[in-house]
């Protein structure tokens, strides 16, 4: 008899891995042993796409002409585009997305992305790509062609390394002439700011001069000229897109090992967000003699005095380092009292830009580094790690939570 085995194998093509580690530290740089980390996870909710189209009269680039290489050099139709790839090193966001390429389109605007651009008529949706609209384009049948676009790498003295787009061309359809011209500049260092500079404009006397950057489906800003003129303004363009999160729950919770290490690896699907969060633990473990004696030798001078003694040792909140925080400390250590002075915390964490700013501090810097009682991180990218120290006054060594 013959067996006939078949496998299945369910995926799921969204599938993915959050991995996210770090450790915690003592004041003494040790690990701090059994912090809890919680990972929680949010689903994400909507999206919004926002940007601002802002005139400017500082920092414009000057005008260097034509630039070194041609894409259109005579009167092109209304559907015509070119594509266009960013220098090596350039990648522009424009609406929360980074792209390499996009369209120089006959109409005279800028669609981002590798889908070729169409249409005619100025309005959010013509065409449905993340477009800057920019030439004068017209919301009803006069539309304006490119009759010549060229481009062009160099470095500004306002804004470094650029990437230059030259458009002339005519506001009415199917004219011969040139009765404006633009630039639109990608800023390298910049990546989600470009930077619009009319050369020239004539109005066409249509009134439907338009301005504008689109998602593709709407506008996220626009300006329309009804009578005046587009020449000698210059425009900055910002974009950005936001996402929310729709609800969050607890996913993992990590316990740091005796090195102050933590880490996470989860499943996830398109659409997850993490964000971790540290509580201040429950200190278990007890004052020792070793404390004790790590206070006296400061007071006695065989240690030298730095901002974390005194995170550490002043324990009376009297901005001194003496035999009365010494007599608290052994007080405590036998049971005599249960908590320090009311204006010192137990524990508080701090970045390893604090720490080391209060460790390199020669004078008593707490009101300057108070410290957190709770850290709860942006949303986060996999793969990343996050550092802090919790410092424990009164705790010379390493402490276990």
């Amino acid at each position: 008899m013959r067996w006939l085995i078949i496998l299945f194998f369910f995926t799921n093509s969204l599938l993915g891995q959050f991995t996210y580690s770090g450790y915690i530290y003592n004041s003494n740089g040790s690990g701090a042993v059994n912090v809890p980390v919680k990972l929680y996870k949010g689903t994400a909710g909507a999206t919004t796409k926002s940007g601002t189209l802002t005139k400017i009269t500082s920092g414009i680039p000057s005008d260097r002409g034509r630039g070194t290489t041609v894409l259109f050099s005579s009167l092109n139709s209304d559907e015509a585009s070119i594509a266009v790839t960013f220098p090596s090193g350039f990648s522009p966001s424009y609406a929360g997305t980074s792209y390499s390429s996009g369209h120089v389109n006959a109409n005279s605007w800028f669609c981002f992305g590798t889908t070729s651009s169409s249409g005619y008529n100025g309005n959010a949706t013509s065409p449905n790509q993340p477009t800057i609209h920019i030439g004068s384009v017209d919301n009803g049948s006069t539309d304006n062609n490119v009759s010549y676009v060229s481009t062009e790498s160099y470095t500004d003295g306002t804004y470094g390394d650029v990437f230059r787009i030259r458009y002339e061309g005519n506001c009415k359809y199917n004219q011969q002439g040139v009765n404006y011209v633009w630039d639109l500049y990608i800023i390298k260092n910049q990546p989600s700011k470009q930077i619009v500079v009319w050369r020239t404009f004539t109005a066409d006397g249509s009134n439907q001069e338009q301005m504008g950057i689109s998602t593709g489906s709407a506008w996220m800003a626009s300006s329309l000229v009804t009578g005046g003129s587009f020449t000698s303004t210059s425009w900055e363009i910002n974009t950005t897109s936001t996402t929310t999160v729709s609800s969050t729950t607890l996913d993992a919770t990590a316990y740091t090992n005796s090195s102050g290490y933590y880490s996470f690896s989860r499943s996830t699907v398109a659409g997850d967000q993490f964000t971790i969060k540290f509580d201040l633990p429950t200190l278990v473990q007890l004052l020792t003699t070793s404390d004790g004696l790590s206070a006296s030798d400061n007071i006695l001078g065989k240690t030298a005095r730095t901002g974390l003694t005194y995170h550490v040792f002043d324990l009376n909140n009297d901005g001194k380092i003496n035999v009365a925080d010494e007599y608290y400390l052994f007080g405590r250590k036998s049971g005599r009292f249960i908590s320090w002075n009311t204006n010192v915390p137990y524990a508080r964490f701090h970045t390893t830009a604090e720490y080391n700013a209060i460790k390199a501090a020669t004078s008593n810097v707490r009101a300057t580094y108070p410290g957190l009682s709770s850290v709860t991180t942006p949303t986060l990218t996999s793969g990343g790690t996050l550092n802090y120290y919790l410092i424990a006054p009164g705790y010379a060594g390493q402490v276990t939570y």
